[in-house]
């Protein structure tokens, strides 16, 4: 999970890069679509063996979830400070336990008010950015969207192996993604291909990590490590961007940490 966390963040730092010259769904197609690459030459062995599935509607509705988030999240990342960006993403866990409510899944109260606290980090994070609202709404909407692909990946992990499970993800959201790229195409530059190549080949990392780990594990016990993001991702805002967090962005982000570790701690 820390590999899949690492990957997520140096990927969404290309995604913010490529966006002043590609427009966020060509990005969010060529992130699936040069994803599928590394795993050709293991597709291409025994086919029917390896990527036959007889669950095509759970893989498609994962990967329908998983261009959703996408396509949120980038839209976020090019209208707010990358670290606060992030910060919106790792409200996946918060998300996933009120969804799970919403399923019927009883959740211990101190779970539930762990949630509430978490969104008041949102709202602090928020508003410095009230202009820009729809961007963090979008930040939201890609976290909660991710909280249903993770729990499908848990459903998933019952009966496909975790490669079936990255690959067929990453090209059926790629022919999911195509309608939207091309409804606003504009050809990459030959600069931005190295960049392509690099969003495509940690994108494939993470989905084979993060399939592996939430095979094994549930959503909610691996969220204390995905926090590796929220450090890394202030830092390279700093580095890259010279974004220096804002004092509130700084306190909401603590907020929805310490929310999430509390929730995961949480016993039912």
């Amino acid at each position: 999970m820390l590999a899949a966390s690492v990957s997520f963040t140096l990927a969404a730092a290309i995604m913010r890069h490529l966006a002043s010259v590609i427009p966020e769904p060509v990005i969010v197609f060529f992130r699936f679509a040069l994803a599928v690459v590394p795993f050709l030459p293991w597709a291409m062995v025994r086919p029917g063996e390896r990527i036959m599935t007889r669950r095509p509607l759970a893989h498609s509705g994962r990967a329908a979830l998983g261009v959703g988030s996408f396509l949120a999240f980038s839209f976020a990342l090019a209208r707010l400070p990358f670290g606060d960006a992030v910060t919106l993403a790792l409200t996946t866990p918060l998300w996933t336990i009120a969804i799970a409510r919403l399923f019927g899944d009883q959740q211990p109260r101190a779970r539930m008010v762990a949630v509430l606290v978490g969104f008041v980090g949102v709202l602090m994070i928020a508003r410095p950015h009230a202009t820009l609202s729809l961007a963090v709404l979008a930040g939201l909407a890609g976290a909660a969207l991710l909280s249903l692909s993770m729990r499908s990946v848990r459903d998933l992990g019952r009966t496909e192996p975790p490669a079936r499970t990255a690959f067929l993800f990453l090209a059926i959201g790629s022919l999911i993604a195509v309608p939207m790229a091309v409804a606003e195409w504009v050809t990459p530059p030959i600069d931005a291909w190295p960049w392509l190549a690099a969003l495509g080949l940690l994108s494939a990392s993470v989905q084979f990590c993060l399939s592996k780990a939430l095979a094994a594990v549930k959503p909610d016990r691996l969220a204390i490590i995905d926090y590796a993001r929220l450090p890394t991702s202030i830092l390279i805002g700093l580095l890259v961007w010279e974004e220096i967090p804002s004092t509130a962005s700084l306190a909401g982000s603590a907020l929805i940490v310490l929310a999430c570790v509390a929730s995961s701690r949480s016993q039912k």
